[in-house]
């Protein structure tokens, strides 16, 4: 039972570390730079990068990722997820303006940063190999 109990926990850490961050990025975001933001998100995938390669070489069989990769990718294809995610953002921003009732929410550029942020975001904190690991 104790392996359960630390997997849960892991799941609440983690889900706590994503908010976190959620909240970091929401007050502070604003005051970096386009550079700074670049820079930040090249560290980040530099280093998603070498912790893929690292898994990928302590693998005792390196065709199961591959595999893995090529099936995650058809199926989601098929289903054409980063439409429904897409879509699910666009949804969420017009929930967000008509719950807040600020006009400024319906802009055409503010809904286009915000659904590409909420893209981003899903990608990198619920299915990206961080969020993953973390939650294991």
């Amino acid at each position: 039972m104790r392996g359960r109990e630390l997997a849960v926990s892991g799941a609440i850490l983690n889900s706590l570390a994503i908010f976190a961050g959620t909240l970091i990025g929401i007050i502070f975001g604003a005051k970096f730079t386009t550079r700074m933001r670049d820079v930040l998100f090249a560290i980040l995938g530099t280093f998603v990068i070498f912790l893929g390669i690292d898994m990928f070489f302590e693998s005792r069989n390196q065709i199961i990722p591959l595999i893995s990769a090529a099936f995650g990718t058809l199926v989601g294809e098929i289903l054409r997820l980063e439409a429904k995610a897409e879509a699910f953002g666009v949804w969420l921003q017009s929930f967000s303006a008509k719950l807040t009732g600020n006009p400024r929410l319906n802009d055409a550029e503010v809904r286009r940063r915000f659904v590409n942020g909420f893209v981003t975001a899903t990608l990198v904190y619920l299915i990206g190999p961080i969020g993953i690991l973390g939650s294991i």
